[in-house]
């Protein structure tokens, strides 16, 4: 089953009468990339995620998931430099990393 996320977009693909491959198309991603996100054999990057969404005119934002306090140390590898907060193909999101997609 496909993320929350990529249901939302694609339901808003299906709503404005677009093709799949047209969407593809708009944002600049491989057809097989969408079709493996909408049937969920594929996680997506948020760099792939943000282009999906903005083909439909729509923003991805990234927030932490709590606010540290200024002496908290960070989570996971964020300290050592994790990809945060946009991650991609070459640095893919930590799962103990801080920062969630909103």
């Amino acid at each position: 089953m496909a993320d929350p996320l990529i249901r939302h977009l694609d339901t808003e693909r299906i709503r404005r009468g677009w093709s799949t491959q047209q969407w593809a198309d708009l944002a600049g991603v491989h057809m097989s990339t969408v079709r493996k996100l909408v049937t969920g054999q594929q996680q997506g990057t948020v760099a792939v995620v943000r282009a999906l969404a903005g083909a439909l005119g729509l923003e991805l934002s990234v927030q932490p998931k709590h606010k540290a306090a200024p002496d908290e140390p960070r989570r996971g590898s964020y300290a050592g430099g994790c990809c945060c907060p946009l991650g991609d193909e070459t640095d893919p999101h930590d799962p103990g990393c801080p920062w969630e997609v909103a």
